[in-house]
This record gives structure tokens, C-alpha cells and sequence, in this order.
């Protein structure tokens, strides 16, 4: 099953294309949100579905008032090489659901540019993910995604590790401005190395709440407040970052952190 070559404009509460069988290529098909109002259901433009196995390749995909591609209910979809724009959430991966995205351009959201929640899992590897409303990569509930080699940038924060995450976030580079880098907090358990951090309006990373995590490997350069920030309860282990540069403080525990 293969479509191709396709312009379509999504005009209702509707999925503009819901896939819920294996051996789907969608390749090179435009898809736009043509509606003229906002509503309260923020469909998405393409819905992936029901533990299939599709591929997804070389669209452009923009949703204003919705999400560009959904991924649930278990389906483990390759998306590649594809542009989304202009949506509220760019690609959101939810429920059981394990997704390969690769060599994508992720743009303009009002929240953010991939969302993985509930117990999703995955691999987000060489994307470009910029200008996002919340956080360009924002992982939560219990998922456990793995994002490595991405470029990250311009977001009110770059990554956002939130309730009880295991997300791994390796050797990925945040250099354009965004208010903290990585900012980890209520139960979230996350593995950061390797990553480069650089220019951070705010801090380079922040830990709160009762998060711990590993923190190893990290470069965080020229930001301006702390380079790494941990307070409230959080417990993590924090070991061979390089900082420099910066406007404030390289490292502040406050709190009962420890």
C-alpha cells in the first residue's frame, strides 16, 4: 500500500490519514490543515494506529490547530526524512507505542516538537528540532525514548524530563537559545551524556522535584545563570561535565538536594 505524490488539506476533527495496517509506505505526500477556526479536538494530520508497522518518508506535514503525526495504540512506524511545521505538537508518541523518527525537521510548535509519553519507547536520532512553544523534546508518564545526535534549539526549553521518564538523551547538541537546556523534574529518572549545551538564557541544566538520573559526559558552556542547578529533593549523579564560560555559578545545590 503506497501513496505518494499527494496534496491534501485536512478540514475536519478527523485524522487526514489514519493508518491501522502493516506494509503502509506514505512517501512524499504534502498535508496541510486547511481548517479556519480552532476547536477543542486537536486531531492530527496523520495517525498511526493499532500495533502496525508502517513507514513514513519525505512528507511535509503542517497542523496548525492539531498534531502532525500521532503515533498510539502500539504501532512501531519508521518516520525519515520528512518536514512538520506549524502544528501545537509536532510528533507525539503515546501508549505502548515504539517509534524509529530519523532525519527529520521539526518546526514551529506551540508545545513541542516530539512528545513521548505513557509508556512509549523509541529512538529519535539526526533530527533538527527548533522553535517550540514549551520544549522541543518533552518526555513523560513512564515512557523511556532514547534521543541521540539531534540538534536542539530556540524553545522555552530545549528538553523537559518530567513525572517517571527513563529517557536517554545522548550526545545531542542544544546550541541556539532556549531558557534552560535540560530541565528534569518530578520522579524522572534519565541517563544525560555526551551532550553539548551552549548559550542557555537560563541554566544549562536544571534538576528538581524528587529527580535523579545520571548526568555524565555533558559540555555546558556560556550560560547565563547556573550551569547546573539541583534543588528540592532531587538525588542525581553528576559526574565529568565540563563547564565553562558561564554567567553565573557552575554548580548549585539548594534545598534538601543532595
Amino acid at each position: 500500500k503506497h501513496a505518494s505524490k499527494i496534496v491534501a488539506v485536512m478540514q475536519s476533527t478527523e485524522p487526514l490519514f489514519r493508518i491501522e495496517s502493516n506494509d503502509v509506505l506514505v512517501s512524499g505526500v504534502v498535508i496541510e490543515d486547511g481548517r479556519q477556526l480552532a476547536c477543542e479536538i486537536q486531531s492530527a494530520c496523520i495517525s498511526i494506529e493499532q500495533r502496525c508497522n508502517v513507514r513514513v518518508e519525505r512528507c511535509n506535514v503542517s497542523a496548525k490547530y492539531g498534531t502532525g503525526i500521532q503515533v498510539e495504540l502500539g504501532a512501531s512506524p519508521t518516520i525519515a526524512d520528512c518536514v512538520v511545521h506549524d502544528c501545537i505538537s509536532g510528533i507525539v508518541v503515546r501508549g505502548h507505542s515504539n517509534a524509529t523518527v530519523s532525519g527529520t525537521f521539526v518546526t514551529k510548535c506551540r508545545s513541542s516538537c516530539i512528545t513521548s509519553l505513557d509508556a512509549a519507547r523509541g529512538i529519535f536520532t539526526n533530527n533538527m528540532l527548533f522553535e517550540a512553544g514549551d520544549a522541543c523534546i518533552w518526555a513523560k508518564g513512564t515512557s523511556s525514548p532514547r534521543f541521540s545526535n539531534n540538534k536542539i534549539g530556540i524553545g522555552a526549553c530545549g528538553v523537559i524530563c518530567d513525572d517517571q521518564t527513563t529517557a536517554k538523551l545522548e550526545e545531542n547538541e542544544l546550541t541556539t537559545p532556549h531558557t534552560n537546556g535540560i530541565q528534569v523534574g518530578s520522579d524522572a529518572n534519565p541517563t544525560v551524556a555526551r551532550n553539548t549545551i551552549a548559550e542557555s538564557a537560563g541554566s544549562g541544566i536544571v534538576i528538581f522535584g524528587r529527580a535523579r538520573g545520571a548526568f555524565v559526559g555533558n559540555s555546558i558552556a556560556g550560560c547565563k545563570l547556573t550551569c547546573i542547578s539541583v534543588r528540592d529533593d532531587a538525588e542525581p549523579t553528576v559526574i565529568g561535565n565540563t563547564i565553562r564560560n558561564g554567567a553565573g555559578s557552575g554548580v548549585v545545590v539548594v534545598g534538601r538536594a543532595g
